[in-house]
């Protein structure tokens, strides 16, 4: 054993999580810092964006990535294995995601597939999804460079 500590100068260990603590002093894990996505300048929870999206009877898995855009707003896809009996498009997918969500947390598009996959304790693995996209074909609205 070294002797060195897990904690910083603060006392803290760096998990990598990113939580909140109430008034009443109730701790609330919200994401992983590397999942988290800036958004207008804010940051943004995959995992509430996920629990949504996989609230529509036609998905069984989403898992929400960050691509690059601009240094204020990355672009985010949404990627779904859809139910096997359910077919769901695109726009019926955005469609109910803005009906339950701020306009500003929406993503970009949303890809289809026929596997997501994890790691051998059942995350995602997000990374993996970020390289299997990185070419991602934007819809043409969104398609102009980025500045």
């Amino acid at each position: 054993m070294t002797g060195a500590s897990p904690l910083d100068a603060d006392g803290f260990f760096a998990s990598g999580d990113i939580a909140t603590i109430d008034g009443k002093g109730w701790l609330r894990v919200t994401d992983r810092a590397a999942d988290a996505i800036k958004s207008g300048g804010e940051w943004m929870s995959s995992g509430e964006l996920e629990a949504v999206a996989v609230g529509h009877p036609g998905v069984f898995e989403a898992a929400l990535i960050a691509l690059p855009g601009t240094q204020q707003r990355s672009r985010r896809l949404l990627v779904v294995l859809r139910r096997s009996s359910c077919e769901v498009s695109r726009e019926e997918l955005l469609d109910y995601l803005a009906q339950r969500l701020d306009r500003r947390w929406l993503p970009d598009d949303v890809a289809f597939v026929e596997h997501i996959p994890h790691t051998a304790t059942g995350k995602v693995r997000k990374g993996q999804l970020r390289e299997m996209f990185a070419a991602h074909p934007w819809p043409a609205e969104i398609a102009a460079p980025v500045v």
